[in-house]
């Protein structure tokens, strides 16, 4: 099991809570826990970050390619304003129909997998962990990168 305490989480803010444009400011002396270079992927469903270089999807999806079909990104800024936040990518969709086509690292996806697999990232350069979020009103499917202790 991977994971370092790295977490993902679908969380609903009501308008009251949310963060402004800046995000919030990182705590004094806030640390970031390790990135890990594979995730684990159950058969069905799994809501994972992307630890990888920023990369078009198939290549991304590297050794998990042959058991994943379909990934959905949920972009909390498009439902913050009102449009449709689930974004879809699958290889039988023309490019034009595909709601995105590259995996950004730190973003949080829904990959939808054949078996229970082990998702090795493509070696690159990624950028440091991000020391805070900015989360919207409403839906939320993000990566925290903070100490798990």
């Amino acid at each position: 099991m991977v994971g370092l305490g790295l977490a993902v989480a679908l969380a609903l803010l009501p308008s009251a809570t949310a963060q402004g444009a800046a995000g919030p400011s990182p705590q004094a002396g806030a640390t970031r826990c390790a990135v890990p270079d594979q995730e684990d992927l159950h058969a069905g469903f799994t809501n994972v970050p992307y630890l990888g270089p920023t990369m078009p999807v198939e290549d991304g999806l590297g050794d998990v390619a042959a058991n994943v079909d379909r990934v959905w990104f949920f972009d909390r800024f498009a439902g913050a304003a009102g449009m449709p936040p689930w974004k879809p990518w699958a290889r039988i969709l023309p490019g034009p129909l595909r709601g995105f086509n590259e995996l950004v690292f730190g973003d949080a996806y829904f990959l939808i997998s054949d078996a229970d697999v082990t998702w090795t990232f493509p070696a690159g350069v990624i950028p440091d962990p991000p020391m805070s979020v900015q989360l919207v009103a409403g839906g939320n499917n993000v990566t925290y990168f903070g100490d798990p202790g």
